[in-house]
């Protein structure tokens, strides 16, 4: 049994602050086989990773981050080890920066967070960011139904991931009939039967947020397909694999 990806959840944030550039290169040092990140839009429609819809700077400020544009959603000081840094690396960075600087080397799970009922939008920027060569390296993932949807009607071939912490049974039927990739329950949700039943309809399982290592081992005996975790130390360490041998492994298990 070859084991599950591990998909380091919003980076590696434990060594640098959430979804920067700086955690997912962290990510990829630890060994993980992908990243999970956030993609919401600033006001002028530039996607961007940040995870939370509102949320207070250094100073206690509240913000909304879809009332931002993307120049001062950079410059807002935030609350978190290194973000006074001068390397654009601890920056909220945008969706071309991760592409650019990260996707070549590491697969993406991009959840999709629409705001102020811009799914449309949302959905058309990050697709149009996001190269044809590119696209087999990514699940791109929602809690939202009308947002995945939406990306399915654009490109059939995606893979699409369904996100949901309740009502698994239904959950299923939605995702096998709406063409998804996979399923991605929350853990409190997840059961072995669950599992099954999802392989057996040639979905795959991806399980967040999972930081124990008892739950890590069960997962891993049910056979599920990834796990999305904020602690990568409960995994043994994978050597780093170069070039194109690196690509033929990861094809091996995920493409």
């Amino acid at each position: 049994m070859e084991g599950p990806l591990v998909i380091a959840h919003r980076g590696c944030h434990t060594f640098a602050p959430e979804n920067t550039i700086a955690s997912f290169k962290a990510a990829l040092e630890k060994g993980a086989d992908m990243v999970e990140l956030d993609v919401r839009l600033t006001r002028d429609n530039i996607p961007v990773i940040f995870h939370d819809r509102k949320f207070r700077d250094a100073s206690g400020r509240s913000h909304i981050t879809a009332r931002l544009t993307e120049n001062q959603l950079r410059g807002v000081q935030l609350k978190y080890p290194g973000s006074n840094s001068v390397s654009s690396d601890y920056l909220i960075p945008t969706l071309d920066e991760v592409q650019d600087r990260i996707l070549p080397d590491l697969a993406l799970n991009i959840e999709l967070k629409p705001d102020l009922r811009r799914g449309d939008k949302l959905v058309v920027e990050v697709l149009k960011r996001i190269p044809h060569r590119h696209q087999s390296k990514i699940i791109f993932s929602s809690f939202s139904k009308t947002i995945l949807r939406k990306l399915w009607s654009r490109n059939p071939k995606l893979k699409l991931g369904y996100l949901f912490r309740s009502n698994p049974e239904q959950a299923l039927k939605w995702a096998k009939r709406h063409h998804c990739f996979s399923v991605h329950p929350n853990i409190d949700v997840c059961s072995e039967s669950f599992v099954g039943s999802a392989q057996a309809s040639g979905l795959k399982v991806i399980v967040w947020t999972v930081n124990d290592k008892r739950t890590a081992w069960r997962l891993l005996n049910w056979e599920v397909f990834g796990i999305i975790t904020d602690n990568l130390g409960l995994f043994r360490r994978r050597p780093r694999i170069e070039g194109r041998h690196k690509q033929n492994a990861l094809r091996s298990r995920y493409y």
